[in-house]
């Protein structure tokens, strides 16, 4: 089973419907599928290494035998043999662990399995800081509930100072009152005991609890205002540098590749002039050394560019690929 990474990230959107949290599917899903990528090739470089170094060994064992190096130098090389040795042991442990939480979350059977392919060159697109910025301010729900916040707080200074006007209860009535002996005498002849009553109620005093109710919503108010201040400006903040670190993650992986190339070629052009004889072993070991380390920065530049994309889909819900907001 191919798992390509991409794909790999479309299935894990399925199953949620939200797209902010499609988006932190995205990158726990990126991490799972880089750890298990870094596992392999450190697994490859380690099983390379050992096998360089046994060639090594066995070759410096004859030249020891005829005197051409030292005693340092074989040693040197069977210490190499055995760390290099011990390396694909801890690879292999990292790779089974990596790859049996990659199954689990792309909710396989344990034992299934799983090929990854791997995308060399990242999508090319433009990426604005300032149109992520706006996106974000257009999109995020936390936007559209700090302005609900602030027209609730609003309505209750309103309705605070509204209650602390002058207000008086004014009741009218009017109606008849007559008894008689029977049905029509009862209601005969009503004009004179006709009655109507006025009656006004008036606060005295209010003891100040009106005002305290306006300053009580007011002071609520200006917390909202302030807090409302506070996250969009963190909205901002984020939006911004999450473009901006994607921006320098696609640099960065650019400066990593051509690293990776050169390094593997330096330790090309050290192991062959070491074999006739021209460079020493502490030479050929630094070249091995950087080799590595130029590989596993390149992993780390690839699955940093693409913890940097969803990254920036996460805080704008907006698709800089395809030009369109998430939806």
């Amino acid at each position: 089973m191919a798992v390509r990474y991409r794909r790999f990230h479309d299935r894990a959107h399925v199953c949620h419907h939200r797209p902010g949290s499609r988006e932190d599917v995205a990158i726990q899903t990126t991490i799972l599928f880089f750890d298990y990528h870094a596992a392999a090739v450190t697994l490859a470089t380690a099983r390379t290494n050992a096998a360089t170094n046994d060639t090594l060994y066995t070759l410096n064992q004859g030249r020891f035998q005829i005197g051409s190096i030292g005693e340092n130098d074989l040693l040197q090389s069977e210490l190499a043999l055995l760390q290099a040795r011990t390396a694909v042991a801890e690879a292999e442990l990292e790779h089974d662990r990596a790859r049996a939480a990659l199954l689990i979350g792309l909710n396989l059977p344990a034992g299934t399995p799983v090929e990854i392919v791997v995308p060399t060159m990242p999508p090319d697109f433009a990426i604005d800081p300032a149109l992520a910025v706006s996106e974000a301010l257009s999109n995020l729900s936390v936007v559209s509930s700090l302005q609900l916040q602030d027209v609730q707080s609003q309505r209750s200074v309103a309705e605070a100072k509204l209650s602390n006007n002058f207000n008086a209860t004014l009741t009218a009535s009017y109606g008849f009152n007559a008894t008689g002996t029977n049905f029509t005498r009862t209601y005969g002849d009503l004009l004179n005991p006709q009655q109507v009553r006025l009656q006004v109620d008036v606060p005295i005093l209010q003891w100040g609890a009106g005002a305290e109710e306006v300053r009580a919503a007011q002071a609520d108010q200006e917390q909202v205002a302030i807090l409302a201040e506070s996250q969009m400006a963190q909205v901002e903040h984020q939006a911004h540098f999450a473009a901006l670190a994607l921006i320098q993650a696609r640099r960065n992986l650019a400066l990593s590749a051509t690293a990776d190339t050169v390094a593997q070629r330096r330790f090309d052009v050290a192991y062959n002039r070491y074999l006739i004889g021209n460079i020493n072993i502490d030479n050929l070991y630094v070249a091995q050394q950087e080799k590595d380390q130029a590989r596993t920065q390149s992993i780390r530049a690839l699955r940093g560019y693409w913890e940097a994309y969803y990254e920036l889909r996460r805080v704008t819900l907006y698709d800089f690929e395809r030009d369109e907001r998430i939806r």
